[in-house]
Formats: C-alpha cells, structure tokens, sequence
C-alpha cells in the first residue's frame, strides 16, 4: 500500500479549474464589432494573447466562450485554432474539453471522432 501524505485519494480525476480574470473594460458596448476583429487580429498572431484580449475586454465570459466567437469569424486562421488547441497551457485543457464536448461525439469511434474534430479545424503542425 502506499502511504497517502496529502490527504489526497490514490485514484481520482482530475479537476479542472480555472479563474476568469475580471474584464478591464466594463461596457464595450457600439465597439463590440471593432473589438472583436481587433481581438481575430491578435489570435491570429498569436493564439493565446487573442483568447486572453477576448477575456479582458468583456467580450466573453470565459476562454472557451471567447474560442466560440472567434470561431465564427471566417477571418480567424483555424490553424491557429489547432495550434493553441495542441498547447499544454492549462487553459487549453479548458477550451479543448469546452469546444469537442460540443462535436457531435456520442456513438463515433475514434477515426470518426477525430474526422469530425478535423473538420472545423486542423490538427496541429507537430502531429501532422
């Protein structure tokens, strides 16, 4: 047996959390538009700074909400979107399990799974 030093069960999931930092602008309001290709421009760039603009500005509640709405944009370079999804930031565990669980999932195998997840975006330049 092992001795257990923390508290902590041997066989547990882990849970995820994360803290949503407060948006630094309250009310983007007419620029909501403008705010949005600006935050397209800086995903495009890089991933991750793009998501966190989306936070920050109050044009989402969360990193996974603001992955949803700049995916609805044809702008958005859907590499990117594999690329960030392929990181192992913490937030990218979020977002990943946030945006399959919406991918019509249930009752695919894993061939079909991947084809449908492939479909809306590419998978990361490593794994090709």
């Amino acid at each position: 047996e092992d001795d257990d030093l923390i508290g902590v069960p041997a066989r547990c999931e882990p849970e995820l959390f994360f803290v949503t930092p407060s948006p630094v602008i309250q009310n983007v309001g007419l620029h909501s538009p403008s705010a949005t290709m600006l935050g397209i421009r800086i995903f495009n760039l890089c991933p991750s700074y793009g998501i966190a603009f989306m936070v920050v500005a109050g044009l989402a509640g969360n990193y996974t909400a603001a992955l949803t709405i700049l995916l609805r944009h044809k702008e958005l370079d859907r590499g990117q979107v594999g690329e960030l999804l392929g990181q192992s930031l913490s937030v990218c565990h979020l977002m990943r399990f946030g945006l399959l669980d919406s991918f019509p999932l249930m009752s695919t195998g894993v061939v079909e799974a991947l084809t449908v997840a492939f479909r809306h975006f590419p998978m990361p330049g490593d794994l090709e």
